[in-house]
């Protein structure tokens, strides 16, 4: 009779006695090898893995997703390459009866325990080993910039040899390094879009706006407009003009907006402090200086205020709706579109006519605020 090797549950850490089994990734009959992943397990702390302590064939499954199991219980049992075809067979006549149909697959229940370690991208890749991560780390790489990567583990995670394969793809290719606010604004986006992030929209008139933009010193532009009517509406309703750090909502004491400004290798954000405050062409001189101050390196002393929004004109880029991602710092974003020429109902004649119009697109944290404050 040959040897058979018990797979136990490994010690997580200090305090860790117990671990919920999660998903089996192999199935009775399969050759594995020393340090392959066998199954994931729950801890109180983390999502984790355990691997073969040997080469041979797993013959039995101890354990089954659900079952909680304490550090060092056997979860399944491993034979030598002999006992592949009595495994194959099915499992012991004495293995417990547990309600499961072994000639199927177990149902991958790895989605369901997404942790700190999940791979965007693919539909079983929802789950990162220890050892990919640790690998990650050393290569310098972000967990979305593999999201690509067809995974050839079970049920398509992705492994540390498609890691590897990656990589060396990556090696045959023609790459330069990315310049430094390139870089910068990759990793503001990545730690956004940790937050819950929703859009309200609506279509604003703007004659009136117009007829008034003709009447102040320096033309304000339609962006200008955008940042004091955001301001003035932040001052007036402060429910949007807050921040969430753990537990507690911040109030800033004073409000600043920045203004997101198309750049060769991204995007720069130059800000206003209280733009709601003082005459509209006084805002249009600060602004000039904020802007010289960020294109000649220097800090403005508009950035005393840190800003809690930001405004974005990407109808200058002739898009008519979008939806902006706040910075990580912000707490929402006011988009403005291209402004077009549309059907206008004049009431007072009983006519229609033609007039200015854009389209507006708020983008807040929704852990701040609801969409009625947004709306409001």
């Amino acid at each position: 009779m040959s040897k058979r090797t018990p797979v136990v549950l490994p010690p997580f850490g200090e305090g860790v006695a117990t671990a919920e089994l999660s998903a089996w990734l192999v199935q009775p009959g399969t050759q594995v090898t020393r340090g392959q992943e066998l199954a994931e397990v729950q801890t109180a702390k983390a999502a984790l893995v355990v691997e073969s302590p040997a080469t041979g064939t797993l013959l039995e499954l101890v354990a089954q997703p659900g079952d909680e199991m304490a550090v060092g219980a056997t979860i399944a049992w491993l034979g030598s390459a002999e006992e592949t075809a009595a495994a194959a067979d099915g499992p012991p006549a004495d293995l417990p009866h547990t309600g499961i149909d072994r000639s199927e697959p177990i149902q991958d229940v790895g989605t369901a325990i997404v942790s700190e370690g999940a791979l965007p991208g693919t539909a079983g890749a929802g789950f990162a080993s220890p050892r990919l991560r640790a690998r990650l780390a050393e290569l310098g790489l972000r967990r979305a910039d593999v999201a690509g990567v067809a995974g050839t583990g079970h049920s398509g995670r992705v492994t540390a040899a498609d890691l590897e394969r990656f990589v060396a793809d990556l090696a045959r290719q023609k790459g330069e390094p990315a310049p430094p606010l390139r870089r910068a604004v990759a990793d503001a986006m990545l730690r956004s879009w940790t937050r819950p992030l929703a859009t309200v929209a609506r279509e604003i008139h703007l004659d009136a706006l117009l007829r008034h933009r003709r009447r102040i010193e320096g033309r304000p532009a339609l962006t200008l407009y955008a940042v004091r009517a955001l301001a003035m509406s932040l001052a007036a309703d402060d429910r949007l003009a807050r921040k969430l750090v753990g537990d507690y909502i911040l109030r800033p004491a004073d409000i600043a907006i920045a203004v997101a400004v198309a750049d060769e290798d991204g995007i720069r954000t130059p800000s206003l402090a209280h733009p709601h405050r003082g005459a509209l062409a006084e805002l249009c001189a600060r602004w000039d200086a904020a802007f010289a101050a960020v294109q000649a390196g220097r800090r403005s002393p508009e950035e005393a205020v840190s800003p809690i929004a930001a405004v974005s004109n990407y109808g200058t880029l002739n898009l008519t709706w979008a939806t902006p991602i706040p910075l990580p710092d912000h707490s929402l974003l006011l988009g403005v579109g291209a402004v077009a020429m549309t059907p206008v109902w004049d009431p007072a004649r009983q006519v229609w006519g033609r007039g200015a119009s854009c389209e507006l697109t708020l983008t807040f944290d929704h852990r701040v605020a609801d969409g009625a404050a947004a709306a409001a």
